[in-house]
């Protein structure tokens, strides 16, 4: 069991950058909690009405992610990302996808994430 380079618990994300195929703005708020290596998050906001995510360390700096939404418009979307996690030198946790949708056009694509003061 890896408990990764830091903890996830409690930490929320907003995104930095998305690929064009991507389904979320920066205007989506990602909240985790973890336990030991397992990883929980909910994620809405903008085209997001819900979304909820399951991750796992498999590395002390890598994490793998399954997640799947309702958007707005009533569709229903999943996917897998692989993610880097990395402290940037102010302290906040960075998350760092490569992602592929498992439904509809199954696009794939990079989204950057970085941690927000929570409110």
């Amino acid at each position: 069991m890896t408990k990764g380079i830091c903890s996830l618990d409690g930490r929320t994300f907003a995104l930095l950058s998305n690929s064009a195929a991507g389904e979320v703005s920066s205007d989506v708020i990602f909240k985790y909690q973890q336990t030991d290596d397992l990883i929980n998050g909910v994620y809405r906001g903008d085209t997001i009405a819900y979304g909820h995510i399951v991750a796992r360390f498999t590395s002390n700096t890598q994490l793998a992610m399954l997640y799947h939404c309702v958007t707005n418009s009533g569709q229903l979307k999943a996917g897998e990302a692989d993610a880097e996690v990395s402290v940037s030198d102010d302290g906040r946790v960075r998350l760092e996808l490569q992602w592929k949708w498992l439904t509809g056009a199954r696009e794939h694509g990079v989204s950057d994430y970085i941690e927000i003061p929570t409110k």
